[in-house]
C-alpha cells in the first residue's frame, strides 16, 4: 500500500500523492489494529473451555486442564503429587513404557498416585491409581466438539494440580524411566 501510495506522479517526479507521514501514520495504525486482533483472539481462545492441544511444552507451569469441570471422578488430581500418563491403544511406545515402567498396575512412588487416560477417540476413559493397557475404567471424559490433540505417550508430573514436569513421545519413556 505504501510503495502505490509514494509512487511518483506522472506530471512531477518526486511529488507524491500522500506525504510519507501520512502512509507511515496509517501503516502504523493498520498494524496496532492487526496487533489487537490478534491478541483479543488468542485472549477468548485461552478463555475457551474447548480444550485442542495436550503438548507437554504449552501445559508445564499451567493447572492440569482435565478436572473436575470435565469429570467429578478427576477431583483428586488437583491436589497432591501424580504422574498422569496420556496412551493410546495403538501406540508401540505406549505399550513399551507401559511394560517397562508399570508391570504391576498399581505401581506409584512414595506421596505419589497415577492417573492414565486413554486418547484415541471422541471418549477418552480414564483410570485412577491404575495403569495398565486394558483395565477397567473409573470414569469417561466426552469430547463433544472432538478430541484435543495430544503426542503419545505423555506424561504430566503433577503438583497440587499444576504441571511441573512434562514430556511426550519418547521424551515420556525418558520422564518415567527418571522417575522410576
Amino acid at each position: 500500500t505504501a510503495a502505490v501510495l509514494l509512487r511518483p506522479r506522472q506530471e512531477g517526479i518526486g511529488r507524491t500523492r500522500l506525504g510519507v507521514r501520512t502512509c507511515l501514520t496509517v501503516s502504523v495504525i493498520f498494524g496496532l489494529l492487526a496487533c489487537g486482533a490478534t491478541a483479543y483472539r488468542d485472549a477468548a481462545l485461552a478463555d475457551s473451555d474447548d480444550i485442542r492441544f495436550l503438548l507437554a511444552e504449552e501445559l508445564l507451569q499451567k493447572p492440569w486442564p482435565l478436572n473436575s469441570d470435565l469429570n467429578s471422578d478427576l477431583t483428586p488430581l488437583e491436589t497432591g503429587n501424580w504422574v498422569v500418563l496420556c496412551v493410546r491403544q495403538e501406540c508401540e511406545l505406549c505399550h513399551e513404557l507401559i511394560d517397562e515402567h508399570f508391570a504391576d498396575p498399581s505401581t506409584t512412588r512414595s506421596n505419589e498416585r497415577t492417573a492414565m487416560f486413554t486418547a484415541g477417540a471422541d471418549s477418552w476413559p480414564f483410570a485412577i491409581d491404575r495403569v495398565a493397557i486394558d483395565y477397567e475404567p473409573d470414569g469417561t471424559i466426552n469430547w463433544p466438539h472432538g478430541e484435543p490433540f495430544i503426542s503419545s505417550p505423555a506424561a504430566f508430573i503433577l503438583r497440587e494440580g499444576k504441571v511441573v514436569e512434562a514430556a511426550d513421545g519418547k521424551n515420556a519413556i525418558e520422564l518415567i524411566a527418571k522417575l522410576f
